[in-house]
C-alpha cells in the first residue's frame, strides 16, 4: 500500500506564492539585464561613435557574456532598434504630458509639432540617434521575427495616432478643411517634421541657415508651423 502524504490547501497556496515570486524575481532580473545592455550600448554609441558599438563592446561595457547579449537582442540592428524605442518611450508621455486639452485640432496639431522639437532640444544627444538610424535599422528588420521592432511600430504609432486623432478633431470643429484625407495628412506632417528637425536641429545646417539662407532655426519652426496651418485649412 502506497502512502500519500495529505498536501493542505494551506501548502498549495504557500507553493503557488513562492513560485510566482520566482517568476516575479526572474523577470525583474531579466528587465534590469536589458536596461544594462542598453545602457552600455547607447555610452559607447553617444561616447565612441557608431563603429565602436559592436556587441564584444557592448558585452565588454556590460560586464555580460556575449551569448547572452545575442538571448536579449538578435544583432546589433535589433539593439538600435531597442535604443530608439526607448526614446519614443520618453517622447510619447512628453507630448501627452505637455499637449493641452483646450485647444482646437489646428492648434494641437502644431502644439505636437513643438512640443516634438522641444523634446529634441531637451535630450539633443537622441536627435542625431532617432532621425539618422532609427528609421533605417527597424525597416532592416521584420516586425513578425523582432518583439522589439514590433513595439518600435506599436508605440511610432501610438504617437502618429495623436496626430490622426486631431486632424479629426479639427475636421469636426472646422479648424481643418473637411476635404483633408487624414491618414495622408499624417505621414506627410511626420516625413516634414523629420525633414525639418534634420535642418533646424544640426549645428552644421544651423550655420547654413545662417550663411546661405539668412534666417534662424527658431525661424523656420514658425515658418513650418504656417505652412503646415495653411495646408491643413485650405
Amino acid at each position: 500500500m502506497t502512502f500519500k502524504p495529505k498536501v493542505s490547501k494551506l501548502t498549495v497556496g504557500y507553493l503557488i506564492i513562492v513560485k510566482m515570486g520566482i517568476k516575479e524575481r526572474k523577470q525583474r532580473e531579466k528587465k534590469a539585464r536589458e536596461k544594462l545592455i542598453l545602457k552600455a550600448a547607447e555610452e559607447i554609441f553617444f561616447k565612441q561613435g557608431e563603429e565602436k558599438m559592436t556587441m564584444d563592446a557592448v558585452a565588454e561595457k556590460a560586464e555580460i557574456s556575449k551569448p547572452t547579449i545575442y538571448a536579449y537582442f538578435k544583432n546589433k540592428d535589433e539593439l538600435y532598434v531597442a535604443i530608439a524605442l526607448k526614446i519614443l518611450k520618453l517622447l510619447h508621455p512628453f507630448i501627452k504630458k505637455n499637449l493641452k486639452k483646450d485647444l482646437n485640432g489646428l492648434e494641437k496639431i502644431k502644439s505636437i509639432i513643438q512640443i516634438i522639437f522641444r523634446f529634441f532640444q531637451k535630450f539633443p544627444k537622441y536627435s542625431n540617434f532617432f532621425l539618422n538610424y532609427s528609421s533605417q535599422k527597424a525597416q532592416a528588420l521584420s516586425p513578425a521575427n523582432s518583439a522589439i521592432v514590433k513595439d518600435f511600430y506599436l508605440e511610432l504609432n501610438a504617437i502618429l495616432g495623436l496626430l490622426h486623432q486631431s486632424i479629426k478633431q479639427g475636421k469636426q470643429d472646422q479648424s481643418c478643411s473637411k476635404e483633408v484625407e487624414t491618414k495622408k495628412a499624417v505621414l506627410i506632417i511626420d516625413a516634414a517634421t523629420l525633414g525639418m528637425l534634420k535642418v533646424v536641429g544640426n549645428k552644421e545646417n544651423q550655420k547654413e541657415l545662417s550663411e546661405r539662407f539668412d534666417t534662424k532655426p527658431d525661424e523656420m519652426l514658425e515658418y513650418y508651423l504656417q505652412f503646415i496651418e495653411r495646408a491643413l485649412k485650405t
